[in-house]
């Protein structure tokens, strides 16, 4: 496939898009929360790869694997599904990752130049492009921050 076909579909994404799981997704009050509710309704969104998160004492990784699909189409959903990652949560998970994006590390599968106009949406300094696999390692902290459009009561 041409790539970065797949970061400009995925780049259009709007978690209205996604119906009663963009709702939930919308009122969750911590990325763990957004976490545990997007594992769990997984299989209603569009996304195509597959995630896990791993959580450790310090540390959590959440891979992205394409590994289950053809080889022909692997890198457009990569593309599409972390595009539309960005995209959906952008929004209100901004603040939280400004807070620890030094201690954000990203390596991605994608070329720089494909996904570069994405990362004006999210502060994400620590990239290593052009590897084997896309992993996002972050602070088990951030996952209790709370996320601004959440309502406290």
């Amino acid at each position: 496939g041409e790539p970065g076909l797949g970061i400009d579909v995925g780049g259009r994404s709007a978690l209205t898009h996604m119906g009663l799981f963009g709702f939930a997704v919308m009122s969750c009050a911590t990325l763990r929360e957004l976490f545990s509710i997007g594992m769990r309704y997984f299989a209603l969104t569009t996304l195509q790869i597959d995630l896990q998160l791993f959580e450790g004492a310090d540390e959590c990784v959440l891979e992205l694997n394409a590994d289950h699909l053809p080889n022909d189409v692997q890198r457009f959903f990569i593309e599409r599904d972390i595009a539309g990652m960005i995209a959906t949560t952008s929004s209100f998970a901004y603040n939280v990752v400004a807070q620890y994006a030094d201690r954000i590390y990203a390596e991605v599968s994608i070329d720089e130049e494909v996904l570069q106009p994405l990362l004006t949406l999210m502060p994400l300094p620590n990239v290593a492009f052009g590897r084997a696999y896309s992993r996002l390692h972050f602070p088990r902290a951030m996952l209790d921050e709370p996320l601004p459009q959440a309502d406290p009561y």
